[in-house]
C-alpha cells in the first residue's frame, strides 16, 4: 500500500510540475508578443458616446483606400475615469449588405490607477460574413506618444489585388507598421468600399477627455484604369460627404440628461480640420 502511494505521489509530482511549466510558457508568450484579439473592438458601437470627423458616402465598390495625418490625442482625466480614443481611418460600412468595415489607426487609453496614457496601434476588419463577426489585432508599441505625428494608410482589395493593406508611421520616432493582417485570399474581409472615413471616436462614458485632434490630408482612393489609385481629398468627392459629429449619434443619455462629446470643424483645403474633445 505504502508503495502504490508512492507511486501516485511521484505522478502527481510530475503532473503539477509539467503543468505549472506549460502555464509559465504561455504566460511569457502572451506577455511579451502582440496578442491577435477576437471581437476587440466588440463593444465599441454599442457604447458610441461620438464620433468626430468627415465619411464620404458612395455606392458599394467606390473608394478603396484612405489616409492621412493626425497628432495623437493627450489625454486628461478626472482621477477616477478611465479614457479610451480611437483615431483611424477606414473604408466601409456603407449600409448595403453584407457590412464590411475596414480600419486602422491609435488607440489612446488612460489607466487611472497608474495615471499613464498608452498608445497602441491596431487594425480591424468587421463584417456580417466573417465566421467570429471581426479579426483585429493590437500592437504594443512604446514608442507612440502623446503629440506624435501619424501617418496612417490603408486599402481594400484595391484594382483586386486580393487583400487589405494596413500601415501606420509614427513621424516623430520612426515606428512602421506595415501588415495584411489575415485577410490575403480572403474575399470576406474586404470592405464593401461604399464609404471612406477620418474618424476620432470616444468611449468615455463621461466627459473626461479633453483636447483636439488635428487631421491633415484626409484622402481617399478609388480605383483607375490603368490599375492603380487616383486619391482624392475626401472633401472634393463626388458623392455624399458628411461630418459625423452630425451623421452619427453624438449623444450619450444619462438618465434624463445628455452630454456632446465631441465637436468637428469645417474642413480645409477639402483634407484638413479639428476634432475637438470636449
Amino acid at each position: 500500500m505504502s508503495s502504490l502511494i508512492y507511486k501516485v505521489s511521484r505522478r502527481s509530482l510530475r503532473f503539477a510540475v509539467l503543468f505549472f511549466t506549460l502555464f509559465i510558457m504561455v504566460y511569457a508568450y502572451s506577455f511579451f508578443y502582440p496578442i491577435s484579439v477576437t471581437h476587440a473592438y466588440s463593444n465599441f458601437h454599442e457604447v458610441q458616446t461620438s464620433w468626430g470627423g468627415y465619411v464620404a458616402q458612395g455606392l458599394r465598390g467606390t473608394y478603396k483606400g484612405v489616409q492621412a495625418y493626425f497628432t495623437v490625442p493627450h489625454l486628461t482625466t478626472s482621477p477616477t475615469s478611465d479614457g479610451l480614443i480611437d483615431t483611424w481611418v477606414g473604408v466601409g460600412d456603407g449600409h448595403f449588405n453584407p457590412t464590411v468595415l475596414v480600419q486602422t489607426g491609435i488607440r489612446s487609453s488612460w489607466d487611472s490607477s497608474t495615471h499613464r496614457q498608452l498608445n497602441q496601434a491596431w487594425w480591424w476588419v468587421v463584417g456580417d460574413e466573417l465566421p467570429s463577426g471581426s479579426i483585429s489585432h493590437i500592437y504594443d508599441e512604446p514608442q507612440i506618444h502623446a503629440g506624435d505625428k501619424i501617418w496612417v494608410y490603408m486599402t481594400s482589395n484595391a484594382n483586386n489585388d486580393d487583400y487589405d493593406y494596413f500601415e501606420i508611421r509614427d513621424i516623430n520616432t520612426g515606428v512602421r507598421i506595415a501588415t495584411y493582417g489575415s485577410t490575403q485570399h480572403n474575399p470576406s474581409t474586404f470592405a464593401d468600399s461604399a464609404a471612406a472615413e477620418c474618424v476620432v471616436e470616444t468611449h468615455s462614458t463621461t466627459p473626461s477627455n479633453t483636447g483636439t485632434v488635428q487631421f491633415n490630408g484626409c484622402k481617399v482612393s478609388t480605383d483607375n484604369s490603368n490599375g492603380s489609385q487616383d486619391w482624392i481629398p475626401i472633401g472634393n468627392t463626388q458623392t455624399t460627404l458628411k461630418n459625423v459629429q452630425k451623421y452619427y449619434t453624438e449623444h450619450l443619455t444619462l438618465g434624463n440628461k445628455s452630454a456632446t462629446y465631441a465637436t468637428t470643424s469645417s474642413l480645409s483645403n477639402g483634407t484638413d480640420f479639428v476634432v475637438t474633445l470636449l
